[in-house]
């Protein structure tokens, strides 16, 4: 897969911008993201869940995330990627604290201590 696409996947992304945030999971991230110039920005999204007391990022719950983030994107007409911190589906808020530039954080509010 990776061969027969080559850069196109890349190039097509970053066709009209220079900022994308990824919602890929790692296998697909690995189709484009070599071919990415530094000029390029990406920046993926982390969904973490509260389990026996403590955040962890949970494959299904992720995957499931994802899938609603970029149901959020399209039904809301996104258009600047500071709009996806309003992103709230079941009880998942944007958690500042532990995002930076390079990756932004999401967890399910359940624990008051977030």
């Amino acid at each position: 897969m990776y061969r027969y696409w080559g850069d196109r996947v890349c190039k097509a992304l970053y066709a009209d911008t220079d900022f994308v945030v990824n919602l890929c999971s790692g296998e697909y991230t690995k189709l484009w993201a070599p071919y990415r110039k530094r000029e390029n920005r990406m920046v993926p999204c982390r969904f973490l869940v509260c389990k026996s007391g403590r955040l962890r990022c949970l494959a299904t719950a992720s995957k499931i995330a994802r899938g609603k983030m970029a149901q959020f994107v399209i039904k809301n007409h996104i258009t600047d990627p500071q709009q996806l911190m309003e992103f709230d589906w079941d009880g998942y808020v944007f958690i500042p604290s532990m995002s930076t530039e390079e990756e932004w954080v999401f967890g399910q509010m359940l624990d008051k201590h977030l």
